[in-house]
């Protein structure tokens, strides 16, 4: 009995794990997928079928079949465009977290940077191409320039938001045991505010990846995005939706690999 109970156990927690209620709506979503364009005869230019996805990724990333110039190229361009994103995220987080901590932790700097951090905030994304171009030429450095500026934002507001969430009474308490700013920074403030620093790295990252396109579609060779640039212009159109399924499966995996990392971080 205790050996079966424990056995129950173990697939009652995989299970949790394991959300079979969230399966639902992506399988609706491929059967409709799967039959709509036959119902409605839908051409391929509109709405490229199921098996023409599957058949096109397949060969995107093996290149077995040989079906078009994408053939077994998947890795180079994802390699590309990783590059890109990691240079993006980085400079955006190590800005981020120094404005982010320094803002929080003075009220002048606060007041200095503030208004203009949220007054270029408003700006959309796209409206920054014409600019970045004229300032960087075309090509990577444009790229990392984009996806840095989408990824700051938010880094910084969380970062500025755990700092100030920490209370007041817990750091006077500290100064009145003898700690100094930067034992109270180190010992209090930074563990305290991780968990909103965290949720501003998560979304600072997703935008990376949503930026990355955007960058990759204005003169680059090698990319997701330059991929979907080029397809549309050939009338592949099924390899936009390989490249939009592949940056998504691409960013839910390092997504991931970004919570087991803060995780082990929260351990210390």
């Amino acid at each position: 009995m205790i050996d079966g109970k424990c056995d129950f156990l173990s697939k009652n927690t995989l299970l949790r794990k394991f959300d079979l209620l969230g399966l639902i709506v992506p399988l609706l979503l491929i059967a409709t997928w799967y039959f709509f364009p036959l119902v409605a005869d839908i051409p391929a230019f509109i709405l490229p079928s199921l098996q023409s996805v599957i058949i096109g990724f397949i060969d995107f990333t093996f290149g077995n079949l040989n079906l078009n110039i994408y053939s077994g190229t998947m890795f180079a361009h994802m390699s590309a465009s990783f590059v890109r994103v990691f240079n993006g995220f980085v400079i955006a987080a190590a800005l981020g977290l120094t404005l982010g901590y320094f803002s929080g932790c003075s009220r002048t700097i606060y007041r200095l940077i503030n208004p203009i951090i949220n007054f270029l905030r408003t700006i959309p994304g796209i409206a920054w191409l014409p600019i970045s171009i004229v300032w960087f030429g075309i090509g990577n450095s444009q790229s990392v320039f984009l996806i840095s500026l989408a990824a700051f934002f938010p880094v910084y507001i969380n970062t500025c938001h755990g700092v100030f969430s920490v209370d007041e009474e817990v750091i006077a308490a500290a100064k009145i045991c003898g700690t100094n700013r930067l034992q109270s920074f180190r010992y209090i403030i930074l563990p305290l505010s991780l968990p909103d620093v965290s949720v501003g790295l998560r979304v600072g990252l997703g935008l990376s990846w949503a930026y990355l396109v955007l960058g990759e579609q204005t003169g680059v060779n090698r990319g997701i995005g330059a991929i979907m640039q080029d397809a549309r212009m050939l009338g592949q159109h099924q390899m936009i939706i390989i490249s939009m399924l592949v940056i998504a499966l691409t960013a839910i995996i390092f997504d991931k690999l970004f919570l087991l990392i803060l995780k082990s971080l929260n351990r210390f």
